[in-house]
């Protein structure tokens, strides 16, 4: 969110705004997943991410923070952002790999048989992939922003997503 924005925006009306942006990053990050999946396995896959729902938060989470920390630093070029965003999109997805592992008992993607990864957790191509993904987001942001922030509707999405993963969430841990 710009500095203009951020500042002048209320905060209720930020937060709505995060996590519709959150959802989408999400939601982008399944569909990546679905579609590279589905090509390497000759066939259609639709249950590529973790919850039931269409959405792997670990790509919001990742773009989420990129995003927050890059915009800290103002305006920043394509290249800072590919550079930098593969950076934190790379210990983001290090960091949950290990947390995911620890306290689920899970492993949830495994990069072993790619070429420049470290313990199956990350590797070189996966992150460069992510930087890419950070520039779009980064790119898009200033849309995003200009069509979302402050509007009511979006207050009700934002409720009904994060309630929707919330309970969708829970069920995964139960094991439904």
């Amino acid at each position: 969110m710009s500095k203009y924005a951020e500042h002048n925006t209320p905060f209720k009306a930020r937060i709505w705004g995060y996590i519709n942006e959150f959802t989408l990053y999400s939601f982008a990050g399944w569909v990546y997943e679905t579609v590279c999946e589905s090509i390497f396995a000759g066939r259609l896959i639709l249950n590529r991410g973790f919850l039931h729902l269409p959405v792997c938060p670990i790509y919001g989470v990742g773009a989420f923070i990129a995003i927050w920390i890059m915009h800290r630093f103002g305006r920043l070029n394509k290249l800072q952002v590919f550079i930098s965003g593969t950076v934190i999109t790379t210990v983001v997805e290090y960091a949950a790999a290990l947390i995911i592992e620890a306290l689920l008992h899970k492993t949830l993607w495994d990069y072993s048989k790619w070429i420049c990864n470290f313990q199956g957790r990350i590797s070189l191509i996966s992150s460069l992939i992510f930087g890419l993904g950070c520039v779009g987001a980064y790119s898009l942001r200033p849309v995003v922003e200009k069509h979302w922030v402050g509007k009511k509707w979006l207050t009700v999405t934002a409720i009904a997503e994060a309630a929707a993963m919330a309970v969708d969430f829970v069920l995964v841990v139960m094991g439904l």
